[in-house]
């Protein structure tokens, strides 16, 4: 369970509301064409929401279709960009000049770094333009500069970054961008990622949180993905509207099983959550999900190997004891381990035979410690011992289980839940539910 630490949270950087403005009249000869703001989606960006430090202002080109984008058509060449402050004239583009260099062919933007592939009535978004970090003055005033590499060059010379000094050209594009962060009643998302480690799709007091999570928070104007920090909690402020936001990591190694999403408004069901949110609202959601893990040693291990020299009597007395079936139904009593190997390796041929397999190798894991008969069983919400014991007692009440048959269905059920629970087997839609998180299996 988390203990929150106020000071340890790490705010997401300010959501702010973005207008365009004329060029400045600095723009002598500029590069000929256009060049427009948009958001991910290739929106124009007449009023919306953009992220000033994680670059979610997209610079986009070329063909326009729509009243809302600049006309004419930007020439095909290389150029380069830059953003600045408009009030300080301080360079926040984050990258060195070689890193915002983008080619333009036919007169959309092309560069396989940045591209999303998208045309759009706005021609192509395809460079966002991230900010040194932290940047976050209040209602910067913004420029972007886009210069052909030529006249860059012609200024800093060839393979040399010089900085702003290379977008003196009197040929370089200005456009002027206003991000404002005033008046317009930011509302906070909380989010939480916890292990549900009894599976109940509630947050119990003593569930622990997990990092490291990645979450994507999406609205009209932005498609945004958040990490779950350290203490498994994401905190974000945004502008007032309609979301959705969900689980869109797969990368934590055991297959994992989503129990829960909780949050004010909703039914609890896993998944996406969409809500809408009012000025200065706060919004606390928590995710919910359980790992399942293999246990045991498949039927192969005990017939050859280190496995056959674990066998002793009292585990043959142990199978003996079981209503283990043969193909035809009849009952199978092993009295060596040949016997059992043999029994093994013939063609199974029934889901009772099948079932008897699975429920042989299971016991021997059991007797020699590979697994615990109390291990939580998940999604049956049963221990293994109990699992094995309604298997033992629906093979007693029919050996050769065939479609239309009273134990039929209960068969159909068990034979794959106990037979996939070995790791060589492991499928992860049936597993032991571990008291703890499992550990990620590509680390970030």
């Amino acid at each position: 369970m988390r203990f929150l630490n106020p000071a340890a949270s790490v705010l997401a950087a300010p959501i702010v509301a973005l207008s365009l403005f004329a060029a400045p009249a600095v723009q002598a000869h500029p590069v000929e064409g256009s060049i427009h703001t948009v958001s991910r989606h290739g929106d124009p960006l007449l009023w919306g929401s953009v992220n000033a430090i994680n670059g979610e202002v997209y610079m986009a080109g070329g063909p326009t279709r729509a009243p809302d984008c600049d006309n004419g058509v930007l020439k095909d060449g290389s150029y380069y960009y830059q953003v600045t402050d408009r009030r300080t004239g301080r360079l926040i583009t984050a990258q060195p000049i070689t890193s915002r260099r983008f080619e333009v062919q036919g007169g959309l933007i092309r560069n396989p770094r940045w591209s999303d592939g998208d045309e759009t009535d706005c021609g192509s978004h395809t460079i966002a333009m991230p900010t040194r970090s932290p940047y976050t003055p209040k209602n910067p005033n913004m420029l972007i500069a886009v210069t052909r590499v030529s006249d860059y060059e012609r200024i800093c010379g060839r393979g040399v970054d010089c900085g702003a000094r290379g977008f003196e050209s009197k040929r370089t594009f200005w456009r002027r961008y206003q991000m404002r962060t005033d008046n317009v009643g930011i509302a906070e998302i909380t989010a939480f990622r916890f292990y549900d480690a009894n599976a109940n799709a509630r947050y119990d007091k003593d569930e622990v949180d997990m990092p490291e999570w990645i979450a994507l928070l999406t609205a009209d104007h932005m498609d945004r993905y958040e990490q779950f920090d350290e203490f498994g909690l994401i905190q974000v402020k945004v502008l007032p509207g309609r979301y959705a936001m969900g689980i869109v990591d797969g990368r934590h190694g055991y297959p994992w099983h989503e129990t829960a999403t909780l949050t004010k408004g909703h039914d609890g069901s896993p998944g996406y959550v969409r809500f809408e949110l009012k000025p200065n609202e706060k919004r606390t959601i928590a995710y919910g999900a359980y790992c399942v893990v293999p246990t045991g040693q498949d039927p192969w291990y005990w017939r050859e190997g280190e496995g056959a020299t674990l066998v002793d009597a009292q585990d043959l007395a142990a199978l003996r004891s079981l209503n283990l079936r043969n193909t035809d139904g009849s009952h199978f009593d092993p009295w060596s381990l040949n016997d059992y190997s043999v029994w093994v390796s013939i063609d199974r041929g029934s889901l009772s035979k099948e079932l008897s397999v699975a429920i042989g190798s299971m016991t021997l894991s059991i007797r020699n410690g590979f697994s615990n008969p109390m291990s939580p069983i998940m999604p049956i919400r049963s221990s293994l011992g109990d699992l094995l014991s309604a298997a033992n007692t629906s093979l007693a009440a029919d050996g050769d289980a065939r479609p239309g048959d009273a134990e039929y269905a209960t068969q159909s059920r068990l034979q794959p839940a106990i037979a996939n629970l070995p790791d060589s087997n492991f499928e992860g839609t049936t597993g032991v539910l571990p008291a703890t998180p499992c550990a990620p299996d590509i680390p970030f």
